[in-house]
């Protein structure tokens, strides 16, 4: 008797080894982690490894996992490698334009079958602010060739000013970055040192970290990237007093 239930418990239902639960040719690292709730509805998946269940398909499934998303609470039971697993993958998906996530919802426009002199282009379905802004961005045709008549990229165009960022993370209403949220404690101390190490050799008063211009200040040089000039102190003398 024993043994039959030992056998019983081994036999027990999971979902994610029903391929009725996922997509049959899929090879997208969302579903290691996840199924869907019902099977063939691609828009509710569930999470393998809190039970979370998010509406939005595989795609707002890998930002549970990876902690972003804006509306998507981050999954409080993933490792720190599946976490860079699926940003990396979101980031390398964000990067190609062209190649959507396996189960994204797009609509494909035929520039031979259109009647106009437009390209081909993939454009997403309405839904979330960000998905809305990515609709922002066109293509048409100059000969054979698709150039793009945005003179910023996706991530500028969908990117928040500092002061609003700032705000939200002074309201509480933050949610990190999905780059912040894989960078180790250990990076975070060492910048948080060299700071440390800037007010105690020029005497600013330690309440200086809480200015909201301090933190937008901050905000605004993490968004521009590696090799920020810092002014001068010509330029803070003279032409930025000025403006």
């Amino acid at each position: 008797m024993a043994d039959a239930s030992a056998d019983g418990d081994g036999d027990a239902y999971d979902p994610m080894k029903d391929p009725d639960h996922r997509p049959r040719k899929s090879n997208d690292p969302g579903w290691n982690y996840g199924y869907w709730l019902k099977p063939g509805n691609p828009n509710i998946v569930v999470c393998n490894l809190c039970g979370k269940v998010t509406s939005g398909g595989i795609k707002r499934h890998k930002e549970h996992l990876a902690g972003t998303g804006g509306d998507t609470t981050g999954c409080l039971k993933v490792s720190t490698q599946i976490r860079r697993e699926m940003f990396e993958y979101l980031e390398k998906n964000r990067r190609n334009i062209g190649q959507p996530d396996d189960d994204d919802d797009v609509v494909e426009v035929d520039a031979a079958a259109a009647p106009t002199t437009q390209c081909s282009m993939t454009r997403q379905r309405p839904g979330t602010a960000a998905k809305k802004n990515k609709k922002a961005f066109a293509v048409k045709m100059s000969g054979k060739k698709c150039q793009s008549v945005a003179t910023k990229s996706i991530i500028d165009m969908l990117r928040k000013k500092p002061e609003d960022v700032v705000d939200e993370r002074r309201s509480g209403h933050s949610q990190s970055t999905m780059e912040s949220s894989t960078k180790t404690p250990e990076e975070r101390h060492y910048v948080c040192m060299q700071w440390a190490l800037f007010f105690y050799e020029c005497g600013i008063p330690f309440n200086v970290a809480s200015s909201r211009q301090f933190q937008i200040a901050i905000e605004a040089s993490c968004q521009y990237g590696s090799g920020y000039k810092p002014p001068s102190p010509y330029e803070l003398r003279e032409p930025l007093l000025r403006d």
